[in-house]
């Protein structure tokens, strides 16, 4: 998606399908922006306030890396069962999202997994890494590549 510049703008775990052999599968694509090229920003704000990066909250423009906040949301979820922001209103969850670091992850949980999510959950979307940097980790290039290979995939 990244790599054909479509910013997808509102990943959610309302949003990830399983489908029938078993693989996740990204869907509602109503909000999604194709850009010119991987370097373009956005600057309009879309997407569910619990998901949404500190750069899109702030009205700074933005890129894919806003889609990778929301993927560290996700996983932080899945791990804790509980967002990392969440307060009494939308009005305090989105100050906190810019302002405050998430709870760190429960002790206990893989140091890849934590390190990754930390990375994904970073405020400053400068250092917060592209789906292209994360393939470069050595642990989840493994799983990337078995991915394809258990599944044929060409693309």
């Amino acid at each position: 998606m990244h790599n054909k510049h479509i910013l997808h703008r509102d990943i959610k775990c309302h949003n990830i399908f399983i489908a029938a052999d078993g693989c996740l599968k990204l869907g509602d694509f109503g909000i999604s922006r194709e850009i010119e090229s991987t370097n373009a920003k956005l600057k309009t704000a879309a997407g569910t306030p619990y998901y949404m990066a500190p750069e899109v909250l702030k009205g700074i423009p933005y890129d894919s890396k806003a889609d990778m906040w929301s993927v560290g949301v996700i996983l932080y979820e899945l791990i804790t069962l509980k967002k990392p922001f969440d307060c009494d209103t939308v009005t305090q969850v989105l100050k906190m999202i810019c302002e405050v670091e998430h709870t760190p992850l429960p002790h206990g949980t893989d140091t890849n997994l934590r390190l990754l999510v930390n990375a994904l959950l970073t405020k400053d979307h400068n250092y917060r890494p592209s789906v292209f940097e994360l393939v470069k980790i050595p642990s989840l290039r493994k799983e990337i590549i078995d991915f394809i290979e258990e599944h044929q995939l060409q693309d």
